[in-house]
């Protein structure tokens, strides 16, 4: 409950200077929603032990089949404005393909957020030409609304239904979610966006200090 609170306290406060700078906010009557949405999600990456080794296998980043990519996104606030966003596309060797780095306008709740990252990885993917693909964020939440047949009706739910149609002319496309400790490379883009005053995409790159975190997942990668 003491999450709950400090969340729309949060949400309040930000609402606040939305409306001070003349920015995008939330209705007021939308606020305690979001907040539940967002600790079902806290929640469901607090759960005991039984569930921790269920999932024990989603705390490192795992390789896509031979035939296809994994593409990573994260997303990061940035300031009372500004948030960031982070793509990474890997082979089966965890060779990176192409990568993102992306700053955007602070969506009104944190949900939308995770929900625009997800929407502009499948955009990237499209844009460079990968066509099987498993796309894989730490947001439980995102991942399971993008997993659903049913129509996503959630105050993002414009946001996650773009993202289907855009994953519907892929070949053939995945959702996964993993822990934020399997994510640390987009989650890293993400924070990078923070220094561009215009989206970075790097070709069969990845900025520097990202690297360390490509390396890494490549170490821990079965043989």
């Amino acid at each position: 409950m003491a999450e709950l609170f400090a969340y729309m306290g949060w949400s309040i406060w930000f609402n606040r200077n939305a409306k001070r700078v003349g920015s995008t906010s939330l209705p007021t009557e939308k606020i305690y929603n979001d907040a539940m949405e967002w600790l079902q999600e806290y929640n469901s990456v607090q759960e005991g032990p039984i569930q921790q080794d269920m999932v024990s296998h989603s705390n490192q980043w795992r390789p896509p089949p031979p035939s296809a990519y994994k593409i990573n996104f994260g997303a990061t606030f940035i300031d009372t404005d500004s948030a960031g966003l982070g793509v990474v596309a890997r082979d089966s060797d965890g060779m990176v393909i192409a990568s993102l780095s992306k700053c955007i306008r602070l969506p009104p709740m944190a949900a939308d957020l995770e929900a625009l990252a997800c929407r502009r990885a499948i955009l990237f993917t499209l844009e460079i030409g990968l066509q099987d693909v498993v796309f894989e964020g730490d947001s439980e939440v995102i991942i399971n609304h993008l997993k659903a047949d049913q129509p996503c009706l959630t105050a993002f739910g414009h946001i996650i239904e773009e993202a289907r149609a855009l994953s519907a002319k892929l070949r053939e496309a995945s959702y996964s979610h993993t822990r934020r400790k399997g994510n640390k490379v987009a989650d890293k883009l993400a924070k990078l966006a923070k220094n561009l005053y215009e989206p970075q995409v790097w070709m069969e790159d990845i900025h520097s200090s990202a690297l360390q975190f490509v390396l890494l997942d490549r170490g821990l990668m079965p043989d």
